[in-house]
């Protein structure tokens, strides 16, 4: 059974929209790697995203769906915004390892650069203070409905 949560939160005084995130990454050995991603909003909602990966990574697809959310939350004056997401190299991310990569100008402790530090830093680019943004790690063992939306979006995307 899968728990159907509201899209909007009250946290005392502070109000915020829910989003969720998920990608699908598909490779079987044989053929070109399918991979999407899904930004899902609400049922029927026109913000929702279904996006094809183009082969990417299921991590580099998470990175696109974070940066297209907050990307239309701008776009549409959201104030306050909670990315929920099953990734936990997107948590770990924005949490920990963004303000070290972005400080050491994308460069891990071996002075290498970090992967996928083009998109990262896209992605960095975004947490640019004009709105508020929040993260939530949604475990895979429990289902939510928007998490099971947002990989519905993720899979027919990667798959068509």
């Amino acid at each position: 059974m899968v728990n159907k949560m509201s899209r909007s939160w009250r946290n005392g005084a502070e109000d915020w929209v829910d989003v969720w995130l998920d990608s699908f990454g598909q490779d079987d050995g044989t053929s070109p790697n399918s991979s999407g991603f899904g930004v899902f909003w609400e049922d029927g909602h026109p913000w929702n995203v279904s996006e094809n990966g183009q082969g990417m990574s299921k991590i580099r697809c998470d990175i696109a769906a974070a940066i297209v959310a907050i990307q239309i939350a701008k776009n549409n004056m959201i104030n306050t915004l909670r990315l929920n997401t099953s990734s936990d190299f997107l948590i770990n991310f924005v949490l920990d390892w963004m303000p070290i990569w972005r400080n050491n100008n994308w460069r891990a402790a071996d002075g290498e650069r970090v992967a996928n530090w083009t998109q990262l830093k896209m992605l960095s680019d975004e947490f640019d203070g004009t709105i508020r943004i929040f993260c939530n790690l949604v475990s895979a063992d429990n289902p939510v409905y928007g998490m099971e939306m947002a990989y519905n979006l993720a899979r027919r995307a990667a798959l068509n």
